[in-house]
């Protein structure tokens, strides 16, 4: 089954989310955006940071000759996927994230990391290259 998740950004005092279908775990989204940081895309504006996650995600499953047109959506502000795992949260000028997991027992999100988004890289770093964003053009 897939792990779902949605990636906010809170720039400029407005919110901004996409939704993952896949792949949604933090070791596969914290490489992925560890990619993008590493090659200086920072969320400074929200909307063209997530804009650039969802290109340069479907480029690199389009080069890799896999199914690009699914994966990848942008959210309402409610978001209502009942299925999400994971939610991340980037803050602070995108120098923090929030990590919230779906507790089924519970029925609802609870935090399981909240901090300096370069710790959050480390803690989570599983093999230092990025899932869905392999290389940059």
């Amino acid at each position: 089954m897939s792990t779902r998740c949605v990636i906010v950004v809170m720039s400029n005092g407005s919110i901004y989310k996409i939704y993952r279908n896949y792949d949604g775990y933090p070791q596969a989204v914290l490489e992925d955006l560890k990619k993008l940081y590493d090659n200086g895309i920072k969320p400074v504006d929200g909307e063209y940071f997530l804009a650039n996650f969802i290109f340069l995600a479907k480029y690199n499953f389009l080069v890799s000759g896999l199914a690009w047109e699914l994966g990848y959506g942008v959210c309402s502000l409610d978001c209502k996927h009942g299925d999400l795992d994971y939610k991340y949260i980037i803050y602070d000028h995108g120098n923090a994230i929030k990590i919230e997991k779906y507790d089924f027992d519970r029925d609802g999100f609870f935090t399981v990391y909240n901090g300096d988004i370069y710790r959050a890289f480390e803690k989570y770093r599983v093999k230092g290259e990025g899932f869905h964003i392999k290389f940059i053009p």
